[in-house]
């Protein structure tokens, strides 16, 4: 009956030892794998960041091209307006009889609608899909009529 007992306290203290030893191991293992998975997002944040600051460099940069490309324009528009300004104050002084006229300058239709003619203003008018009337407008939006 010693021996009996002997052998199954051994038995328990075994047990419970292994036991104990797989939970430690698990917890390790746990603990690794939270460490890691916790590298690898800071890692993918710092991916995202970089890249979009990569986009907001090349955003502004486009801008700037845009803009010094724009400001040539506008100062070769500018001087090619002042030669006008010129040529037109010596016809004026030529010949008092100037009339200035505003021209309304439509944007070209892109969709299959219909065109109804043009209204009071000059505008062309179109039919829309859902039997609405509409101009486009100086920004190159559909501007509805009412009814």
């Amino acid at each position: 009956m010693k021996h009996f007992l002997k052998y199954a306290l051994f038995a328990l203290v075994f047990m419970v030892g292994t036991t104990m030893s797989t939970t430690i191991q698990a917890q390790s293992t746990t603990v690794k794998t939270s460490k890691s998975a916790k590298a690898k997002t800071k890692k993918a944040k710092a991916k995202k960041a970089t890249k979009k600051s990569k986009a907001k460099s090349k955003k502004s940069k486009a801008k700037k091209d845009a803009s010094s490309k724009t400001s040539k324009v506008k100062t070769k528009a500018s001087t090619k307006k002042s030669s006008t300004k010129a040529a037109a104050k010596k016809k004026s002084t030529t010949s008092k009889k100037t009339t200035k006229s505003k021209k309304v300058v439509n944007k070209v239709n892109k969709s299959s609608d219909k065109s109804l003619g043009k209204d009071a203003k000059g505008r062309m008018i179109y039919k829309g899909p859902k039997g609405g009337k509409y101009y486009i407008n100086s920004n190159g939006n559909k501007t509805y009529l009412k009814k």
